[in-house]
């Protein structure tokens, strides 16, 4: 290496490391405006870079394109200087061999401006591009005798996308070092490994545009280990290509990719996305748009807006923030889970290929959906179990009551009523008269994907964001899709915040909902569907129906949550939506027996096991309540 520089790089090295002196923290202003995006910064002998997302290029070994991650080297207003996190791509600096030759006529300048230009960005992404003077200095060094000699550099250009320099991968302000240092180092993409980069281990060599000590040589850098200056013949290409550019901060395509440092130690993107957080008791959800859906009485199509659930690198997890449709969890009064439902087949279909575009689709993850059996007891202590089905693949899914009580989501742990669970309605699901809505229709009941007691029913959410469960074919509930999506994508914008205690969600007084008798001989189950767990037990909570304006002379309803019989048994069990009711139970042409009830569960024990056919009624007063009968035959 040059000796002159040698000796300066250590003092000035000195002066930036040993002391621990951080750089400034230059946040981008332009016009007044703050994007956020830092110049490098040093502290303690760490330097940390500032990453975005910009363009995208094949990274992995299957040739398919990902967004690319460029470390910002520096910020001036709207100008922010950018180099490639990793080498793209593995070339040679130039196709012959004994030419001399300069950045300025070499191929790989050319193929960085023609034809990686226009396979990385769009034409969106090319606006935000700046064309920049390259400054191609001559390399100058001296012999062991004292020497001097010159190689030039050739002229200046003007680039779109170009290599650093030896210079300015010395410099300070961009958050390298003088002499050998890991700030240099440079990782690799897959795709460069296919195409014979020439590395060790995790690390690889990496091309400059300045000349070497002849004029067909030219400087690399990025030892293995060291991140040190070398220089090679110009016709090898098995070296790095780590681009550098220009941009706008000012423009849209430009997305946040977190931090890096010269350890290698790196802090996951949020895109200014973040998981949920409460305070004070009130959850507050980070906001997105994506995808558009009829949300109009007049079906008009708007942008969806999505709850974002959690953060964990490039993967968000969503949940649309209001109901988007009313449907029906099975169109077929049968057994059913998640993996068989009919609505299953619609979210992933009919919806998925109706609200998103090509791209939006791309952004959004196949996500490997887990249907957990409902394992419970009845009142006797007997276990039984309702099977969830086969997990799932999906790219659009309901949650699971699991899901939908899970703190770090936002939602409350316990299963009675919470507005954390509340689910508005849109006037496209209002205009489709929605079962279970309130008096003003700003919300609904909406679909869970967890089974119920037995396997023709399934969990759902009321109104007052309690947790409770109906047949899979009698009502249409609102559907409130869940996603997973990939933050690099472009396709999403950033809406803003939603959180629990929104001044516009009223104390909730429900529409009674329209009783719907089966038509067909209600399927039975083989097990019963009594629970002795607390946390069932309180997803089964009063339902809300029961709510009257005060002084009001309508009576409030009873709601039958779940019965349970099964032929040649001596027991039917069964749950009410409210405590200390009277149950009666009808077997046959027999009289009305009272059954054994504790709290909101019935329990009744028969002389004679039930046959094939034997018709039951079930009734349940309580005063100033409305009586419920309910009729169902022995299958």
């Amino acid at each position: 290496m040059k000796q002159w520089k040698k000796a300066i790089g250590i003092v000035l090295a000195g002066v930036v490391l040993l002391t621990g002196i951080a750089l400034p923290k230059n946040n981008a202003m332009a016009d007044g405006k703050n994007y956020g995006i830092q110049s490098p910064r040093v502290a303690n002998g760490v330097t940390t870079w500032d990453k975005i997302k910009f363009g995208s290029y094949n990274q992995e070994g299957t040739f398919r394109a990902e967004p690319i991650k460029w470390r910002v080297l520096s910020v001036d207003g709207d100008d922010a200087l950018l180099l490639a996190d990793q080498c793209l791509d593995a070339r040679a600096y130039h196709d012959e061999k004994d030419e001399k030759i300069t950045w300025e006529n070499c191929t790989l300048r050319k193929w960085l401006n023609e034809e990686f230009y226009n396979t990385v960005f769009t034409e969106e992404e090319k606006k935000a591009v700046k064309e920049t003077t390259v400054v191609n200095e001559d390399s100058v060094w001296k012999d062991s005798d004292g020497y001097k000699h010159k190689v030039e550099g050739g002229n200046d250009t003007k680039d779109r996308v170009y290599l650093l320099s030896e210079k300015e991968v010395e410099n300070a302000a961009y958050g390298f070092d003088l002499e050998i240092s890991k700030t240099r180092q440079a990782r690799f993409s897959d795709y460069a490994k296919v195409n014979d980069i020439f590395y060790y281990n995790e690390w690889c060599y990496w091309q400059l545009r300045s000349p070497g000590y002849i004029s067909d040589f030219v400087t690399s850098s990025g030892n293995a280990c060291w991140g040190i200056y070398s220089e090679y013949s110009i016709p090898r290409g098995t070296y790095g290509v780590r681009p550098a550019l220009h941009v706008n901060l000012s423009s849209s395509s430009i997305r946040d990719a977190g931090e890096v440092d010269s350890e290698g130690n790196v802090t996951a993107q949020t895109d200014g996305i973040h998981a949920p957080r409460e305070k004070d008791g009130v959850t507050t959800w980070d906001c997105i748009w994506l995808g558009n859906y009829n949300q109009t009485a007049s079906w008009e199509q708007k942008p969806i807006e999505w709850r974002v659930l959690s953060v964990d690198g490039d993967d968000a997890f969503l949940l649309a923030d209001r109901c988007l449709d009313a449907k029906l969890y099975h169109e077929e009064y049968e057994d059913v889970t998640w993996e068989t439902c009919t609505l299953r087949k619609w979210l992933n279909e009919g919806f998925c290929n109706t609200a998103f575009t090509e791209e939006e689709k791309r952004a959004i993850k196949e996500t490997t959906v887990v249907n957990e059996d409902n394992v419970y007891k009845d009142v006797d202590g007997e276990e039984y179990k309702v099977e969830g089905g086969n997990d799932t693949k999906d790219k659009v899914y309901l949650l699971s009551d699991k899901e939908a009580s899970n703190s770090t989501y936002g939602f409350d742990t316990e299963f009675e009523k919470s507005n954390t669970r509340q689910a508005k309605t849109s006037d496209y699901v209002k205009a489709k008269k929605v079962n279970g809505g309130d008096s003003e229709g700003m919300y609904c009941c909406w679909w869970l994907r967890s089974p119920g007691f037995v396997s023709d029913r399934v969990n759902t959410v009321y109104v007052d964001g309690a947790f409770g469960e109906n047949t899979v074919c009698y009502d249409t509930y609102g559907v409130r899709p869940a996603l997973h999506i990939n933050l690099s994508s472009y396709a999403w914008e950033k809406s803003g915040t939603v959180a629990s205690n929104e001044t516009d969600r009223p104390q909730i007084t429900a529409t009674p909902m329209q009783s719907v008798e089966p038509t067909a001989t209600p399927v039975v189950s083989k097990k019963p569907i009594l629970t002795s767990n607390s946390s069932k037990n309180a997803r089964l909570s009063d339902n809300i129906n029961q709510k009257k304006t005060s002084g009001s002379s309508v009576k409030k309803k009873i709601k039958l949550l779940g019965v349970r019989y099964k032929k040649n048994t001596k027991k039917i069990y069964g749950k009410v939506s409210i405590s200390k009711a009277t149950v009666k139970i009808k077997v046959g042409k027999k009289a009305y027996k009272k059954a054994s009830v504790k709290g909101k569960k019935f329990t009744v024990k028969l002389k004679t096991k039930l046959k094939k056919k034997t018709k039951i009624v079930i009734k349940v007063t309580k005063k100033g309540y409305q009586t419920l009968a309910k009729k169902y035959q022995v299958k």
